[in-house]
């Protein structure tokens, strides 16, 4: 799922409230730290495992859950029919 455009396994498991640690090469790593919904994978990841606290992990899960939410089909939807509306309007 890596190389995938928009890698499914991430989005289908943010929905479940899941936080993730994601490397460099993936395409979802700057939406990840946006989001705050993971860490991310380096010489350091350990570290900021041990140091991630109950009230910051409960952050990144439910940040998780409305990342996925925003990209839920009901939002992709919308976005596009105002996309093709703004198009026509032109």
């Amino acid at each position: 799922s890596r190389f995938e455009g928009f890698p499914m396994s991430v989005l289908e498991s943010s929905a479940t409230g899941t936080p993730h640690i994601l490397s460099k090469g993936t395409n979802l790593q700057e939406m990840m730290l946006r989001d705050n919904f993971g860490i991310v994978h380096n010489i350091d990841y350990i570290k900021s495992l041990i140091e991630l606290n109950f009230k910051d992990y409960k952050i990144m899960c439910d940040n998780a859950i409305n990342f996925a939410n925003k990209h839920s089909i009901e939002n992709i939807g919308i976005e596009t029919i105002k996309h093709y509306n703004s198009l026509l309007a032109k």
